[in-house]
């Protein structure tokens, strides 16, 4: 894992947090003490982990070249 990654998923986190927590506890707007600290973490922890896994978990267009003409020479023996 690069160092972007993480990065990038801080950044999302950070952008798609407060948007979350602001549609899963609206009454936030008009008094901040409703606010549940577990699930307004979890709201933060959520897309950073999604942004990770999806960084991760999907390959790079060089791997998949490589793949892809590794599995074509194959076939033509």
């Amino acid at each position: 894992m690069s160092g972007g990654v993480p990065r990038r998923a801080f950044t999302v986190a950070l952008v798609v947090g407060p948007l979350l927590v602001l549609i899963n506890q609206p009454d936030v707007l008009r008094a901040p003490s409703s606010l549940e600290p577990g699930k307004a973490i979890l709201t933060f922890v959520v897309p950073y982990v999604v942004a990770t896994v999806g960084a991760v978990g999907t390959p790079s267009r060089s791997w998949c070249s490589r793949c892809r003409r590794n599995a074509q020479g194959d076939r033509g023996r």
